[in-house]
């Protein structure tokens, strides 16, 4: 197992520049941003794939959302920036993917930003790794940008708006930012099932037969188990802060959906918790299994040395060059020490197998 240590040419940040300077920070991708724009009510829901982003104009009484998937096309976000009056700081944030997960309200502008990872499982190698997520709550509109790559995340909640009970389609805009937070948090839940199997797995392997690539895999577990928990670890304030809704942005029924998504991140750092709780057991046991392993060599080793002590012994003395020694002229001498050093060797044996060394 390797160490990933990736690096676009463009993930520097940008030092030394005024504050609020739009400067894509990420992986380098040359796909084709696209705009998706999806406006709907109780009754009528209207979808545009890869739409102009001057031919979006804001319904009355409608739900407008504006999901922009690839950040890296920096001159489509500045359009969005101007056409929605975004502040430029939130624009920074929205372009800079190495972002911690953060909330930022701007009153004067009424609008709420938040900035987030979704998680996900890396099929050609199974291992975890995140894409980032911006979401704009304004006064009549709800912006997503992500990055663009292999899914889209909010698929399910496109797919929810088209069904007559919906209650996404039924309620507000307040209520579609609790949507998209919601779905976010299912992908953590993906996350939590994944390392789960993983320390299981390696749990039943240091158990049947620990080996040296165990203490690799378990270093590589805990490695991302820490970046799983630095993704989910700031969201609990983030929810706290959208909880106490001190500029109105939720409706009191929305607000109640919100705390569920704050039990929700409480358990999943529950879980975290627990699971590094089971890898350092995990670590413990696999340094106790190592030792037994060694114990048990270092034992068999100092038998077979206790049992060839004595058998070394008696070929050295009979090693040496004495011309008057009486059992060299012994016409069987060889074969009467050949079975002494033999029945020494099984008497060794069967009194250690009696005392219990081995």
């Amino acid at each position: 197992m390797k160490i990933k240590r990736s690096k676009s040419k463009n993930s520097e940040r940008a030092i030394f520049t005024s504050p609020g300077t739009a400067k894509y920070v990420g992986k380098d991708n040359l796909a084709k941003p696209s705009v998706t724009y999806i406006c709907y009510n109780t009754h009528a829901l209207e979808v545009q794939k890869d739409v102009k982003l001057e031919a979006i104009n804001i319904k009355e009484n409608y739900n407008n959302w504006i999901d922009i998937n690839g950040l890296h096309d920096i001159e489509l976000i500045n359009k969005v920036s101007q056409k929605f009056s975004l502040h430029p700081l939130l624009v920074e944030d929205i372009l800079n993917t190495i972002q911690k997960p953060k909330l930022d309200i701007f009153s004067s502008l009424h609008q709420l930003f938040i900035t987030l990872k979704i998680p996900k499982i890396n099929e050609a190698d199974n291992e975890f790794d995140s894409e980032h997520v911006a979401i704009v709550l304004g006064r009549d509109f709800v912006l997503t940008f992500q990055e663009k790559d292999s899914f889209n995340a909010f698929e399910t909640l496109s797919e929810r708006l088209k069904k007559e009970n919906s209650k996404t389609k039924k309620s507000k805009s307040d209520y579609l930012f609790f949507a998209l937070l919601d779905i976010i948090i299912d992908n953590y839940y993906v996350i939590i099932d994944n390392l789960d199997q993983k320390i299981e797995n390696l749990s039943e392997k240091i158990l049947l037969n620990s080996n040296v690539k165990n203490q690799n895999e378990l270093f590589y577990l805990k490695k991302e188990i820490f970046n799983f928990r630095k993704v989910v670890y700031p969201l609990r304030e983030i929810m706290v802060e959208l909880i106490r809704n001190e500029e109105g942005y939720f409706t009191d029924e929305t607000s109640i959906y919100l705390r569920d998504v704050y039990d929700h991140i409480r358990e999943i750092l529950d879980n975290i918790d627990n699971f590094k709780e089971e890898i350092e057991s995990l670590t413990t046991n696999y340094h106790s299994q190592m030792n037994n392993k060694m114990n048990q060599v270092m034992k068999t080793l100092t038998v077979f040395t206790a049992i060839f002590m004595p058998l070394s012994f008696i070929a050295s003395l009979y090693g040496m060059n004495f011309e008057n020694m009486p059992e060299l002229k012994h016409i069987n001498g060889y074969y009467f020490t050949l079975g002494g050093m033999f029945c020494l060797a099984v008497g060794l044996w069967i009194y250690f197998k009696v005392k219990k060394y081995i």
